[in-house]
């Protein structure tokens, strides 16, 4: 069905479409500029396009040994340039953002054919905002998109636990205060993502293992501290008729503080020297 659907969208849409595609011998999902000239039985034509791979493609025909020196060189400066930006991977980007970027980018293309060199500076600089910004987003989102899910799940089987009356059970403490390790660890997450410095050219699967992995740390920085308690290590004038709850408030507080188990496990360490 998906290869029926390609090959329909792929029509041309109008004559004019079908005239030019024909003539440059392309097939282009966004058209962004074409010229043609064949006066003096000369073919002084160029087309600038987004293929169906959202990569910017254009055919160029016109014969430039009139332009001046300047001219030649800024135009093979700024389109390897452009070349170079449009292949950073954008598969963190949605479809639509994917096109709206490469139109933005494509604005400078047409700059550069139309020899109007004093502008590309800044529509390039417009175009890698907008993909800059894009991808950061959807890098964060996917942080918390997966670490909000598992972090979820884990709420709705305490309160299962809570409906059943049995989190004093010597069975779940452990489980409990595990559970509030990651959603300490989660708290941070959500806290902290705009200040992660996310480029967004990593895969899909790179965020998803970073969330999970900070909510695993949460996990076991809140066992290490049941443990510290346990041992009498660290809180031990907490009272045994609310040890449960303050189990499960010194997990949350080893999740939220990614130091606070470090910085103890060095305090004890330096202690035993």
């Amino acid at each position: 069905m998906g290869f029926f659907r390609r090959n329909r969208d792929r029509k041309a849409l109008d004559e004019n479409q079908r005239q030019y595609r024909e003539k440059f011998g392309i097939v282009d999902r966004y058209l962004l500029q074409y010229s043609i000239d064949d006066r003096d039985g000369r073919d002084n034509s160029y087309i600038i396009f987004i293929d169906y791979e959202y990569a910017i493609d254009w055919v160029d025909s016109r014969d430039k040994s009139t332009w001046s020196e300047t001219d030649r060189n800024r135009f093979n400066s700024y389109t390897a340039r452009l070349e170079l930006i449009q292949s950073r991977p954008i598969f963190n980007l949605t479809n639509d953002e994917k096109l709206a970027y490469k139109v933005m980018l494509g604005a400078a293309y047409i700059q550069v054919f139309q020899c109007q060199f004093d502008e590309v500076d800044n529509t390039i600089a417009a175009a890698e905002c907008f993909y800059n910004k894009r991808n950061s987003e959807n890098a964060r989102k996917f942080c918390l998109n997966y670490s909000g899910l598992i972090t979820l799940v884990g709420i709705l089987l305490m309160l299962c636990i809570h409906a059943l009356n049995i989190l004093n059970h010597p069975c779940f403490i452990g489980t409990f205060t595990v559970f509030m390790g990651m959603l300490g660890a989660y708290v941070s997450i959500w806290g902290r993502y705009t200040h992660y410095a996310l480029e967004g050219v990593s895969s899909k699967w790179l965020y998803v293992i970073e969330s999970l992995s900070r909510l695993l740390i949460g996990g076991i920085f809140a066992f290490v501290a049941l443990l510290a308690v346990k041992c009498g290590i660290a809180f031990s004038f907490i009272d045994t008729n609310i040890e449960t709850y303050a189990y499960g408030l010194c997990g949350f507080v080893s999740g939220l503080s990614e130091r606070f188990i470090p910085s103890l496990v060095e305090r004890i360490a330096n202690e035993s020297h």
